[in-house]
């Protein structure tokens, strides 16, 4: 089973401990979802999911981590029905817990007005996005940061690739030009909860776009 998706294009969404919202002592990930939707772990080396259940969704990191021998990431997928697909991606260190709140798209949302692009458009994209994980996986920040910004020239309103390229950013260190690409991701799409999350938090460490 091949991580590509010729009926609905994945969002990509990156939680660090550096920008995403954590809470004390515990250990755990909730999530949370205006739709009702399916939680699964991919496991990279297995080419497999592994189903963990609906939303909302609350489980022990060190549970989900007994699952998978990933060395580096834990890497979740929530998908519903019709809706673009969320992922999230998490060290494998983890230590704090983690609180995601996701507001599920329509399919439909960020494409043209026929509702669907051709499937080998999609499986293109999807084989790129798979190449930035790897990327990202193996340290090659850069390599990553190259081919969200080609996606962001072909796709310049696809909210997400803007997401993405924000997160990238920050593991690199420059949360400057990271703000800026969230900001503009919310140009495009205003109600993204997440990425008004992160800006928020840099915001609080006196960062702006």
């Amino acid at each position: 089973m091949k991580f590509i998706y010729p009926l609905a294009f994945t969002v990509l969404l990156l939680v660090f401990q550096s920008c995403a919202h954590f809470g004390p002592l515990k250990n755990d990930i909730t999530i949370t979802t205006n739709k009702p939707a399916q939680v699964s772990l991919v496991d990279y080396k297995r080419d497999t999911f592994i189903d963990l259940g609906p939303t909302p969704f609350k489980m022990e990191m060190s549970k989900i981590k007994e699952m998978t021998d990933q060395s580096e990431w834990l890497y979740l997928i929530v998908k519903s029905p019709g809706f673009v697909s969320e992922n999230i991606l998490l060290p494998v260190n983890q230590k704090l817990s983690v609180d995601v709140k996701l507001k599920l798209q329509p399919i439909e949302w960020w494409n043209d007005p026929s509702g669907a692009l051709p499937s080998h458009i999609v499986n293109q994209m999807g084989r790129q996005i798979q190449k930035i994980y790897l990327n990202i996986r193996q340290g090659k920040l850069d390599d990553a940061l190259t081919s969200i910004e080609q996606l962001i020239l072909e796709y310049p309103m696809a909210a997400f690739f803007h997401d993405l390229k924000g997160s990238i950013l920050l593991l690199l260190g420059k949360k400057k030009e990271a703000a800026s690409s969230y900001q503009r991701s919310l140009q495009i799409s205003s109600d993204n909860i997440e990425t008004i999350k992160i800006l928020n938090d840099l915001k609080l460490e006196g960062i702006t776009p």
